[in-house]
This record gives C-alpha cells, structure tokens and sequence, in this order.
C-alpha cells in the first residue's frame, strides 16, 4: 500500500490551502492602523492649509468691495473737496458693499474716512480689515484691533 495514496487526500490539502488563501483575502489590525495613520498625518496637514487658503479668499473679497468703495469715496470727494459723513454706519450717496462674508461700516469724513470690513463669521479665522482713505488719496490698512476707534 505504500506508494498509493489515499483517496481524497489531495482534496484535504487543497481545501487547507482554499482555507488559508480566504483568510489571508482581509486586512489585519495592524494594516487597518498603519493606513488610518497615514490618512490621520494627511488630514492634520490639508486641514490648516485649507482654513488658510478659505481666509485669503475671504481677504480677497473684502479687498475688493474696498476698491470699489475708495473710487466712489474719492469721486465724492473730488466733487464735495469733502468725503462724506456716515449717518449710522455708512456714508448716503455711496453704495455700501455686501459680500456674503464681510459687513462692512464707515466712520469720520471730511478730511479722511475710514471704511472697516468685519467678518461675518468671527470663527472662521478672519480678522478685521480696515482703511483710512484720506485728502491727498492715500490709503492706509490696518488689520485686528488696529481697527478700533481710538477711546
């Protein structure tokens, strides 16, 4: 009998391998955390770079709501030889800009104005914007506490 096999012997072996292979088809702990890690270290560097990127949209819009508020304030003046006085919170005759992440309000006139740009959303990074617009057209921006009326 020796040299024979038996009968279904190859089959016991082949199921053990069948056996082995559906085992080895899933993901151990240790894979599932080494790739959880990896998403872990990307998230911490793609999640500030994108706070970053969204506030200097932001800062981008608000500097352009200014620009077309200083040429309207300096239009004003040029015909008055004065910029105007803020009733409330903003100047009448001059077009007070809305964009959906910024309020904006002046303060002053006469001589110099100063147009202050506020985020709407004070948790989401941004900071306050401000610029001083004043006779001769200079400009001059301030940003954070900067911005506050002197007491």
């Amino acid at each position: 009998m020796k040299g024979m096999s038996r009968p279904g012997a190859g089959r016991d072996a082949g199921s053990r391998q069948e056996c082995r292979t559906r085992r080895q088809r899933g993901f151990t702990l240790i894979e599932l955390g080494v790739v959880l890690a990896v998403l872990a270290i990307l998230v911490a560097i793609a999640v500030p770079t994108y706070l970053r990127m969204v506030a200097r949209a932001r800062e981008a819009e608000a500097q352009q709501a200014w620009s077309m508020v200083r040429a309207e304030l300096w239009s004003y003046f040029l015909q008055n030889g004065e910029f105007p006085q803020p009733s409330g919170t903003w100047p009448s005759g001059i077009d007070q800009p809305t964009p959906p992440n910024w309020d904006f309000t002046a303060r002053g006139g006469g001589t110099q104005i100063t147009v202050v740009a506020q985020p709407t959303d004070l948790n989401s990074g941004g900071e306050t914007l401000c610029w001083t617009l004043d006779q001769d057209g200079q400009v001059s921006t301030n940003r954070g506490d900067a911005c506050n009326p002197p007491s």
